[in-house]
């Protein structure tokens, strides 16, 4: 459902009257916080419970303030409404994800100003190098999908009940090279635990696709890292000559 609250556009799968109430609250700032994920310039993630749930509270302060991303929004939607749908994606699939309750989204000559998002509380764990493999199988459904989510990493995953739940994300949809970009996604995931041994299906590595990805990573991470040995250098080339 889709409606206007004061200045606010409001997204939900609540009730209009109940959806009211809610973005009423967080606006005035009267939620009442049970538990601080983060609080920092950036994003603010806070746990509340309303009409005996337990829900998740998202500001992403830095987007909401930035003029670049402010401007991208004037002819797209924001990031809570993009999050907001990619959860009812997931729903509707047979991937997991935590059910979307409310994005609410304040424009202003046609740029979001302000915004945030509420979605439900997954009560769970958050996925460890154990569960490695189980969300590499979960990134390629994901990719099998056409999605890719970017920077996929075990704390964006949380374990409940055996399942497996993807956490406050927006899926992405490559317009070209697709399979390009799922292999690159999932050799930068690969890249942040290499000491596990994880199997992939055989027709994924012998794919020319999958062997492009892999170098064009390994590239990417020579000149990253070719760059800050010139950024070091420089500092300590430059703090010498003003000592």
């Amino acid at each position: 459902m889709r409606f206007k609250f004061e200045q606010y556009n409001l997204l939900t799968t609540w009730d209009q009257e109940a959806a009211i109430e809610l973005a009423r609250a967080i606006i005035g700032e009267q939620v009442e916080l049970e538990q601080v994920f983060r609080d920092n310039k950036q994003t603010f993630i806070g746990r509340f419970r309303a009409r005996d749930q337990h829900l998740v509270l998202k500001i992403p302060r830095g987007r909401n303030a930035r003029t670049w991303q402010r401007f991208l929004t004037w002819f797209r939607s924001g990031e809570c409404e993009k999050v907001y749908e990619s959860h009812l994606k997931l729903q509707s699939g047979k991937l997991r994800a935590p059910a979307p309750i409310l994005a609410a989204e304040k424009r202003k000559l046609g740029v979001v100003v302000d915004s945030f998002l509420v979605y439900e509380f997954v009560e769970g764990r958050i996925a460890d190098e154990s569960d490695a493999q189980a969300v590499v199988n979960t990134l390629l459904e994901l990719h099998a999908m056409g999605y890719i989510r970017r920077d996929p990493q075990l704390a964006n995953f949380v374990i409940r009940d055996g399942e497996i739940f993807l956490i406050d994300f927006k899926l992405l949809q490559p317009l070209l090279f697709t399979r390009l970009h799922t292999f690159m996604e999932l050799t930068h995931f690969l890249s942040k635990y290499p000491h596990l041994q994880l199997d992939l299906p055989e027709n994924l590595e012998r794919s020319i696709w999958y062997r492009v990805a892999v170098q064009i990573f390994a590239f990417k991470r020579l000149s990253r890292n070719f760059r800050r040995g010139i950024k070091r250098y420089l500092k300590r080339k430059l703090g010498l000559n003003k000592g």
